[in-house]
Parts: structure tokens; C-alpha cells; sequence
């Protein structure tokens, strides 16, 4: 099961290498692009875009990075079960979420 966002009209594919894809999304005034890498199997593993980082009251632009693993099935959709996002910055990697996808519930319109 393939996301709407990645049939998106707007979004531009430029492939990098074999398995590194620049994407660009374009609407009106909002342009957002990143880097999607994807493993043997075709599965996304990284996710890669320039954000606006704030430290003691400093924006600068910096180079942010979203980890997928353990792809696994729920209600039928396979889905990383495990993720981790981090910035990397000049003096290392800072990674403020690791996660794990333990149940999902997927077309429910509640608020939890």
C-alpha cells in the first residue's frame, strides 16, 4: 500500500543513484524537497531534508534525518515498526526520538 502523498502530482521524482531519490514538492508558494534512500527490497530506510534547528535562541538550517527498520505487517499494511529522527549537526548526531510501532489502528476518525 503506497501513501497519497508519494501520488501526489506536485511531487517531482529525480533519481540519484540506484536506491538515493530527490524529491520535490511544490504547491503555490511551499516548496519542501529531501532525499528518500531505500534498501534491496525497495523499502524506505532514510529520509533526509534541510529544517530550521532552534538552540539557545538560534534558527539555522541543518540537515535532519528520519530512520526506518523492521518493516513489519499490520492489518495487512507493512509498515517500519522501529524509527529514529535526528539532526545532524556540527559537533555530532543529536537523535530526540527512537520509537516503536507496538499496535496501530488505521481509517479510525476518533480522537484518541
Amino acid at each position: 500500500m503506497v501513501s497519497h502523498v508519494f501520488l501526489d502530482k506536485n511531487l517531482i521524482w529525480n533519481p540519484i543513484e540506484t536506491n538515493i531519490v530527490q524529491t520535490s514538492l511544490n504547491i503555490g508558494d511551499l516548496n519542501i524537497s529531501g532525499k528518500y534512500i531505500f534498501d534491496e527490497s525497495s523499502l524506505i530506510r532514510e529520509f533526509s531534508a534541510d529544517r530550521y534547528y532552534t538552540k539557545n535562541e538560534m534558527i539555522s538550517l541543518e540537515e535532519w534525518h528520519g530512520y526506518l527498520d523492521d518493516y513489519e505487517e499490520f492489518d495487512g499494511i507493512r509498515i517500519p515498526s522501529k524509527f529514529k529522527v535526528c539532526w545532524n549537526l556540527d559537533d555530532g548526531e543529536y537523535c530526540y526520538i527512537k520509537g516503536k510501532v507496538v499496535d496501530i489502528e488505521f481509517n479510525n476518525p476518533r480522537l484518541y
